[in-house]
C-alpha cells in the first residue's frame, strides 16, 4: 500500500474535527486541536447543541502552505434554537504539523458571513412593520361603504 500524502492526512483530521463538532462530539473534536488552542476552540462552541444549531459542515478549501502549517476554509450552515433562520459562516483555521507527529489545529478566524455561530456578538436583522393599509369594504346586505382603519 501507499503511503498517505500529508493533504490527504489534513483532509481526514479536518473532516473528523469538523464532524465531530457538528454532531456535540466535542472530546473527540478536540483531540485534533493543541493543548493551547483547545480551551478556546471549546468556549467557541459551548453554545453548540443549545442554542446553535450546526446543519451542515464544508470544507471549502484546504491549502499546504510547508510541509507542517496549512489552512483550512470551512463553510458552516446554522440556525439559533429560538429563531429559525439560516445563517452562513465561512471560517479560516489554522493547522500545524509539527515533526509530522499529526495535524492539529492551532487557531481559527471567522473569514466571512453571518456572526453568532462562535458566540460573537451578532447584530440581529428585522424587516420594518408595514404602514397599516387603509381601504374601503362594503358590507353584505347593505350598501354603505365602511372605510376600515
Amino acid at each position: 500500500m501507499g503511503q498517505v500524502s500529508p493533504s490527504q492526512r489534513l483532509m481526514d483530521a479536518a473532516s473528523e474535527m469538523n464532524l465531530a463538532a457538528r454532531f456535540g462530539r466535542m472530546d473527540v473534536a478536540a483531540e485534533h486541536t493543541t493543548d493551547n488552542s483547545r480551551p478556546t476552540f471549546l468556549e467557541r462552541r459551548q453554545g453548540w447543541g443549545n442554542d446553535i444549531r450546526v446543519l451542515d459542515v464544508n470544507l471549502a478549501s484546504l491549502v499546504l502552505t510547508d510541509e507542517e502549517h496549512a489552512e483550512v476554509v470551512v463553510q458552516y450552515a446554522w440556525t439559533r434554537m429560538s429563531e429559525g433562520v439560516l445563517h452562513n459562516t465561512s471560517t479560516k483555521q489554522f493547522w500545524e504539523n509539527p515533526k509530522r507527529s499529526g495535524w492539529r489545529l492551532t487557531r481559527e478566524q471567522r473569514a466571512g458571513g453571518d456572526n453568532g455561530l462562535f458566540g460573537e456578538q451578532s447584530v440581529d436583522h428585522f424587516v420594518a412593520p408595514r404602514a397599516d393599509a387603509h381601504f374601503q369594504t362594503k358590507s353584505l346586505g347593505s350598501t354603505t361603504v365602511v372605510e376600515s382603519d
